[in-house]
């Protein structure tokens, strides 16, 4: 998976759904995936039954190293350092080869996008991130602001091409077209899905969390966009969570989402539903790490008391300044950035990135909870 690497041989396989083409042909890396994750149609409604397979990658290097990069809250056309961030994202990729790069949700600002065609999906990632370097697969989760975030929703965005009225409108569904692979095959963004690894090395869980948590979103404006917060059932999403890791036999279990479970960037030091919700499964199944965004800046936080490692991601274009604690966190960082992961057997290196430097921020090495 290093830059130098032969790409492994690319075998199809039939999809079982239309959301999925494409990004098979973008997964030329070493490692077999396999995707698991829900259909656009099932998404509207909150069900999580659909399994959806993509074709596999055969590789003949047995050995076991992955390397991706980690970015949040990104998506402003280039605007508060965005490019910069892309460009020293493209600099360390061409040192590590990743395999692809996880965005931990926030993908387009202020309110997602508003049709499959909206032109945010060209100046806010296409353009940006036109470096040869990260032509790999985009795995995205979606952020509160990708469900259409605005105050008055039911009036309609303002910039829709006269001809596409009913089709332009604030939801999180754009987002998920299988319209957008046709733009970018980099690209994919689902609500719910896995990564995993038949080689049992590394398993890699998405997660919607914005309908988690209730208290903050259910009474939003925008909460009855279609598709929106809802329309979900995160319980049911849970239980298909804890289904998969409880089936999952790899060394590593991650698991990404948009909002963090602990965060110094807050009073409260917590969202309380992502620690009643989300942080039991993760220890019952000795998640190794969570990956997250939702505050602008970069974060690494062990609590004493539990086991995983999270790491915070959401430094991609406007930062949020200060912290209120620097509890439990051996690294705290309120510029922009972004994180690079790389594993190699037992061992996670997880480094921190600035823009102003090719040198890590910080890094460190985690060791398999299994």
């Amino acid at each position: 998976m290093n830059a130098t690497t032969q790409q492994a041989e690319f075998h199809e396989q039939p999809l079982e759904s239309a959301v999925d083409q494409g990004l098979a042909r973008r997964l030329k890396r070493q490692h077999t995936l396999l995707f698991v994750g829900v259909g656009s149609l099932l998404l509207v409604l909150g069900l999580f039954e659909l399994v959806v397979s993509l074709p596999s990658l055969v590789s003949n290097n047995t050995d076991d190293r992955m390397a991706f990069l980690v970015l949040g809250d990104w998506g402003r056309r280039g605007e508060f350092n965005q490019s910069l961030v892309a460009d020293a994202m493209a600099r360390k990729a061409a040192l590590v080869g990743p395999d692809f790069i996880v965005s931990t949700g926030d993908n387009f600002y202020e309110s997602g996008l508003t049709s499959p065609d909206d032109e945010d999906f060209d100046a806010s990632f296409r353009e940006v991130y036109h470096h040869k370097e990260l032509q790999v697969p985009w795995y995205a989760v979606l952020g509160n602001h990708d469900y259409g975030e605005v105050d008055e929703p039911e009036k309609g965005p303002s910039d829709c091409p006269k001809n596409k009225k009913k089709k332009c409108f604030y939801s999180p569904l754009h987002q998920m077209d299988v319209r957008l692979k046709e733009r970018d095959s980099r690209w994919h963004c689902s609500r719910s899905f896995a990564l995993e690894d038949p080689s049992q090395f590394v398993d890699i869980f998405f997660i919607d969390t914005t309908p988690i948590l209730t208290s903050k979103y259910n009474n939003v404006p925008w909460a009855t966009n279609r598709g929106g917060v809802l329309d979900q059932d995160w319980q049911s999403q849970l239980e298909e969570l804890e289904g998969q890791l409880s089936r999952s036999k790899a060394t590593w279990k991650l698991l990404v989402g948009h909002h963090p479970i602990h965060s110094n960037h807050i009073k409260t030091r917590q969202f309380e539903e992502m620690v009643a919700a989300v942080e039991p499964l993760i220890d019952r199944y000795n998640v190794d790490a969570y990956f997250c965004g939702h505050d602008h800046n970069l974060q690494h936080i062990q609590k004493k008391k539990v086991g995983y490692h999270q790491i915070t991601s959401g430094a991609g274009s406007q930062i949020g300044t200060g912290f209120f604690s620097q509890k439990d966190s051996p690294f705290q960082y309120d510029k922009n950035g972004f994180v690079s992961v790389e594993i190699r057997g037992n061992d996670m290196v997880i480094e921190y990135f600035g823009i102003d430097s090719d040198d890590p921020l910080f890094s460190t090495t985690v060791h398999a909870r299994k």
